[in-house]
């Protein structure tokens, strides 16, 4: 089945990732506490939707993009709060260790910060603690993809190009094999 692309998902998984608007006052964590590995101390002034796509460019996989939502909604659920101080560093970590469970060759750590716009010291710390934080299920099946991109898919504001019932994509670069970053 030929997958289909969608702006729409880039504009659900954004949506996901921040909740809605005007609900968080600040930072929510203390320093001593775990999740602020995931808080910055201001709302980075890169919008979430074009940080992923900056990771999406760089990032060929599809498969890496149909389970990072169901592993943004798994550290939901083991209790990091989605909002405009997590958002980016929620995202770098589903994708990273999303990336290196779809992937045959994923790439270093290293890379993966360059992607991230980070420090290789921030991804290994964020890549340990959703690896923690999920008790290590980390493997998403086709089904919970189908699944989770219908749910986000009707939380956009304009409805989807996309027929029902079909497997959802963000639109991915066409460049983005030339001049990648590092190899694998």
């Amino acid at each position: 089945m030929k997958l289909s692309c969608s702006k729409d998902w880039v504009r659900a998984v954004s949506k996901m990732l921040t909740g809605h608007k005007g609900q968080h006052k600040g930072p929510q964590f203390t320093s001593t506490d775990e999740l602020s590995t995931f808080e910055c101390v201001s709302v980075p002034d890169v919008p979430v939707s074009a940080y992923l796509r900056h990771i999406m460019a760089r990032l060929e996989n599809p498969d890496t993009w149909m389970a990072v939502p169901v592993l943004i909604k798994r550290l939901k659920d083991a209790g990091v709060p989605l909002t405009p101080y997590t958002a980016h560093r929620v995202l770098l970590g589903a994708v990273i260790v999303c990336d290196k469970c779809c992937t045959d060759l994923p790439y270093s750590n290293k890379v993966y910060a360059k992607i991230g716009l980070t420090t290789l010291a921030d991804v290994n710390l964020v890549e340990r603690l959703v690896l923690r934080l999920t008790d290590f299920k980390v493997h998403v099946t086709a089904a919970e993809a189908n699944e989770m991109c219908g749910k986000l898919l009707p939380a956009v504001e304009k409805p989807s190009s996309v027929p029902t019932g079909g497997l959802v994509l963000p639109p991915l670069d066409p460049c983005a094999g030339r001049g990648r970053i590092g190899s694998r």
